[in-house]
């Protein structure tokens, strides 16, 4: 029985690590992969994904803007939720707008069950 008690501990603090994971992102160039395990992802600064580059966010990832922050998008955005899962970018403090998401015209977007949430604009092209 003495065996199995930190068995246990080493278990449920485990689990509890891979449920509150949580990824700050400081302002500057954003690239690769933004996996749901990783989210919620916090964003501290301005971001951009620059020129011939790409950011790919997957079903399921939240993204929360904690000050009036926005995120440009100069190469290619592809975030791309489920009905059942979709991608939700929203606001630190529900009160508080954030500075929207802004996407160049010259570069492929793709984008479907993405929510963005109290955001000054919403999505600009």
């Amino acid at each position: 029985m003495k065996n199995k008690i930190p068995v246990t501990l080493t278990f449920a603090l485990f689990a509890f690590s891979v449920i509150s994971a949580e990824t700050v992102i400081p302002g500057g160039n954003v690239t690769g992969t933004w996996y749901k395990a990783n989210s919620p992802y916090k964003i501290t600064g301005n971001i951009t994904v620059p020129i011939n580059n790409s950011l790919i966010i997957e079903p399921g990832v939240q993204v929360n803007f904690q000050d009036y922050y926005s995120l440009t998008v100069n190469g290619l955005l592809e975030a791309v939720g489920t009905e059942a899962d979709s991608i939700h970018f929203f606001p630190a403090d529900i009160n508080v707008r954030w500075g929207g998401v802004f996407v160049s015209r010259m570069h492929p977007t793709a984008v479907t069950w993405l929510t963005v949430q109290s955001a000054t604009p919403e999505l600009f092209s």
